[in-house]
């Protein structure tokens, strides 16, 4: 940054990073690391009238998200390829999934499930309690008794269970030899 040694100058920051809760206040404090001087902590508000298009309420401390992911509990969800070959020749041998949570307040039961398509429940791939932000699963094919899925068409199920409500997403996988 350039070095701000006078009264009136203006420093702006823009911040591009996923956004798990609503409302999260965020603090910093702004140093010349080449100076011995006491760091100057941040504070909300506009250091200086910009004009007339000038909005005060953009310039805080805090996170705002879009109005699409309010009340979501499920950020994107990844799915490495909608093909799984889990056949051990090193090319799609694994499904991976990565999503991110949002809003939770305190960890919250989350699985993911597996189901032929007559609503059958072939495989449970993981239920643990998550807290808020990305996590990821590896699948290595293999059923609870250590066969291999046979291979055909599948939905995957994956759901949140926090205290308010619960959601769901599903998807198509298919398995393959």
């Amino acid at each position: 940054f350039p070095l701000i040694d006078k009264d009136g100058s203006v420093l702006e920051f823009t911040f591009d990073l996923p956004i798990f809760r609503f409302g999260t206040t965020f603090s910093g404090r702004a140093f010349n690391s080449a100076a011995a001087t006491v760091p100057q902590r941040l504070e909300p508000g506009d250091a200086a009238d910009f004009g007339p298009d000038d909005f005060g309420e953009l310039s805080g401390l805090f996170v705002a998200i879009p109005k699409a992911q309010l009340g979501k509990l499920v950020g994107e969800i990844d799915i490495t390829t909608p093909i799984f070959t889990p056949n051990g020749d090193g090319i799609n041998d694994h499904l991976e999934i990565a999503f991110n949570l949002l809003q939770l307040v305190e960890p919250a039961p989350v699985a993911l499930d597996i189901f032929d398509l007559s609503g059958r429940r072939v495989h449970r791939v993981f239920v643990e309690e998550l807290g808020i932000g990305p996590t990821r699963h590896v699948w290595d094919g293999r059923l609870q008794d250590g066969s291999p899925i046979l291979p055909g068409l599948y939905i995957w199920v994956l759901r949140v269970s926090a205290d308010a409500f619960e959601e769901r997403h599903m998807g198509t996988l298919g398995v393959a030899y």
